[in-house]
């Protein structure tokens, strides 16, 4: 599931993440993807496709340009996927936070 971060209401450089998780590595895993956008509205009609997302473990976020990738921008979508190899073990993501500064 895409989940959309709050519209900033203008364009800003998004700095950072980080996420409160548990997991058993080796068993069970989470990835993430981000995608940032630049807008001239705001974020709610804004549309992103698979190609707009960038693989990311928490940490720096990239503050360039690059195929489509764009940061500084106003509207942020990530994705966490969880995964198991054991179907008695599921990974847990309490919470994510994105650090930005205008």
């Amino acid at each position: 599931q895409t989940l959309l971060v709050p519209d900033i209401g203008h364009d800003v450089a998004f700095n950072n993440f980080s996420v409160t998780a548990s997991n058993q590595p080796g068993i069970t895993d989470i990835s993430y993807q981000i995608a940032i956008k630049q807008t001239s509205g705001n974020c709610d009609g804004e549309t992103f496709g698979i190609s707009d997302f960038v693989d990311y473990t928490p940490g720096p976020l990239k503050l360039e340009t690059n195929g489509g990738y764009i940061n500084p921008g106003q509207c942020l979508r990530y994705k966490a996927t969880l995964s198991t190899t054991d179907p008695n073990q599921t990974p847990v993501l309490s919470d994510i936070t994105f650090n930005y500064s205008p």
